[in-house]
């Protein structure tokens, strides 16, 4: 039996990571997406309220758009960065630079269309974390951790039993094209950089 599901919620895609005390999901995809998210949960013969912790690894639109519903359905605690928690209460989303020609011709010509775009609804965090947080008290041998570079306070869930859970920290949409998990916008690629070195020493 898989310790973890991949459920693909618009364009990002979420994971529930099952625990000895039930399931940690890793965001909450784009808005609209909760009915979904359940239909899912039934195909996976899963209870919604057997999801006892939502982490998000950063507050843009396409991970958390259906947070507030799906959190609404599940009961389970909400966490979160530190430095995010208000964008995540006052539902707003920073756009992030563009890395590549492409992405930064994107940012600059789009940038009015995607604000009026990017809109959900605001949520409250239970778990409001600035440094690493250990899941073994919800099941799990595993920490979050900060990968900061795709925001300045993304983070990332990292399992002892190998897996990372990394959001827009790594970006493989792209990837059978340009051989690269390099992801098309980040807020500071040394940063990002740095974060790489801290997941592959952790030997994740």
């Amino acid at each position: 039996m898989p310790n973890y599901y991949c459920i693909k919620l618009g364009t990002s895609n979420s994971y529930l990571i099952k625990t000895s005390k039930g399931y940690i999901l890793v965001d909450a995809g784009n808005s609209s997406k909760a009915c979904l998210f359940q239909k899912r949960l039934k195909e996976l013969i899963i209870d919604s309220r057997e999801i006892i912790l939502i982490i998000i690894t950063h507050v843009h639109y396409d991970h958390v758009g259906s947070l507030a519903e799906i959190q609404k359905i599940t009961g389970g605690k909400v966490l979160v960065h530190l430095k995010e928690k208000d964008l995540l209460q006052n539902a707003l989303t920073t756009l992030p630079k563009g890395t590549m020609f492409f992405s930064r011709v994107l940012f600059s010509a789009f940038q009015g269309f995607a604000r009026r775009r990017i809109k959900f609804a605001p949520a409250s965090p239970h778990i409001i974390i600035d440094d690493e947080f250990d899941l073994e008290e919800y099941g799990v041998q595993g920490t979050v951790m900060a990968t900061p570079g795709h925001t300045m306070e993304s983070i990332s869930v990292v399992l002892e039993s190998g897996e990372a859970f990394v959001g827009d920290t790594c970006f493989n949409v792209f990837s059978s094209v340009r051989s690269s998990v390099f992801p098309p916008f980040a807020d500071n690629t040394e940063l990002l950089y740095g974060s790489w070195k801290i997941l592959l020493d952790s030997k994740a």
